[in-house]
């Protein structure tokens, strides 16, 4: 054991100099890589995320965030071609409903950023259909948005109403023809509502969508195309029956008019009493009704509903993505979920309502309360623990799925504003749509007849 002492020593001696030595040398290295940097791109005013960034970088200094505002109208061809290039985005937006087309880049949530568990119980109902692609969450919600009833209170209380509709049906026979008003030659030159024709009804996709999944619809089906089966017990078509409730306000019971303005303009200036809007657009309101000095004592209601039926709202909203190619995830997804905190929540919702007038409805389900009372965006968070969508969104500007979708339903809708049966309408649509959905992977399997 003497002899072989000096062989241990020198050995252990060894071991200490190489250990030290390779941590150094793991010292300098990092020393000279520098801090990370994620990119992050978006819609959001630089303004906006810059103190939320500054705030994070303060606690971690070997994090550095280089934000860059897109521009909606281009943003998805610059999103699709980046996470496609050899140096994508490390964190970026997506539309809730664009998961089809960009899945193949998203990165999957960590489990110790959001647990399936904590992020089922922490956001909408309508998140778990959206964004777990591929057997994992794949991006998290920045906001809730959907579809509300805007009403101008002025005309409602002229007219003897004292609350604005909740249910369809007193909608459509009771308020909508009260509510509108005709010159001589029975044209409309007050809507009572802004529906039933597809040229200046902004969002009528959205409406028709809303109007088709509150009565049941479903689109596809284990990979099957089945808009034109979806059928009641006595063999109407569930689809047909709703497109026909759309396009009645306009050609039956004449309510609104193809000659009036567009409707969120025609709702400024005092031509009709009601329309649909998504929360995002209030803020285009207000600037326009600043810009052309109007005044307009409006208020915001939950979309009506059909009677003896469960409730169902439309939702779309934005949400943060990781590229799966980006060589900080775990960096970006840490980001992410610091700018999903209540804190940094209401932060982003003070300096956006500073900028805009109206800030972001927050998706989580326990901030709920903050914005319940709200009373412009209080109806959009009650309705949406019952939110649903499809690919009707307008204004994504995504080319490939809900614009060419829409661009199927203008068309045939607005070659038939009959408000008879919509049955033939509804076929011709879903043949149109099929090869669409095919394209993204959505019903390969051909429609359903």
């Amino acid at each position: 054991m003497k002899k072989l002492l000096p062989y241990f020593i020198s050995f252990f001696l060894i071991v200490f100099v190489l250990g030290v030595f390779f941590f150094v040398l793991n010292v300098i290295r990092k020393k000279e890589a520098g801090p990370v940097v994620l990119r992050y791109v978006g819609l959001w005013d630089p303004e906006v995320i810059n103190p939320l960034k500054l705030e994070y970088q303060k606690n971690h200094p070997e994090i550095i965030v280089e934000y860059e505002q897109k521009d909606i109208s281009r943003y998805f061809p610059f999103l699709t071609s980046a996470l496609n290039s050899e140096s994508p985005p490390d964190l970026f937006w997506w539309h809730n409903s664009w998961g089809p087309v960009v899945k193949g880049a998203l990165a999957a949530i960590p489990g110790d950023v959001y647990g399936s568990v904590e992020f089922e119980k922490t956001f909408y109902p309508i998140t778990k259909n959206d964004l777990n692609l591929n057997g994992a969450y794949r991006g998290i919600p920045l906001e809730i948005d959907g579809l509300a009833l805007l009403y101008n209170k002025n005309l409602l209380a002229a007219k003897g109403f004292k609350a604005p509709p909740a249910d369809l049906i007193s909608l459509k026979n009771n308020y909508a023809p009260i509510l509108t008003t005709l010159d001589s030659q029975e044209r409309v030159t007050v809507g009572g509502i802004a529906l039933g024709s597809v040229n200046n009804v902004e969002h009528f996709s959205e409406i028709i969508g809303l109007f088709m999944l509150q009565n049941k619809v479903e689109f596809v089906r284990g990979g099957q195309n089945i808009l034109a089966v979806n059928k009641t017990l006595d063999g109407r078509n569930l689809a047909a029956d709703a497109l026909a409730v759309y396009v009645s306000f306009l050609s039956k019971d004449k309510v609104w008019s193809s000659a009036l303005p567009p409707s969120l303009e025609a709702f400024a200036s005092g031509k009709v009493a009601m329309i649909y809007l998504p929360a995002y657009r209030i803020a285009e309101l207000e600037t326009l009704l600043a810009s052309k000095n109007l005044r307009l004592n409006y208020g915001v209601a939950a979309a009506p509903q059909l009677i003896q039926s469960d409730p169902v709202s439309w939702g779309s909203y934005w949400v943060n993505g990781v590229s799966s190619k980006s060589e900080h995830q775990r960096q970006a997804w840490d980001f992410a979920r610091f700018l999903s905190e209540k804190e940094s929540l209401r932060k982003i919702f003070s300096i956006e309502t500073k900028l805009r007038n109206i800030g972001r409805a927050y998706p989580r389900v326990d901030m709920a309360d903050e914005l319940r009372n709200d009373s412009k965006l209080g109806p959009y968070v009650s309705q949406a623990p019952y939110a649903q969508g499809w690919y009707l969104n307008s204004g994504t500007g995504d080319a490939v799925l809900n614009d060419k979708i829409i661009e199927v339903f203008a068309r045939r809708v607005g070659e038939n504003t009959s408000s008879n049966s919509q049955t033939g309408t509804i076929s011709t649509i879903a043949e149109e749509i099929q090869p669409i959905l095919q394209g993204v992977g959505l019903a390969p399997a051909g429609v359903k007849k």
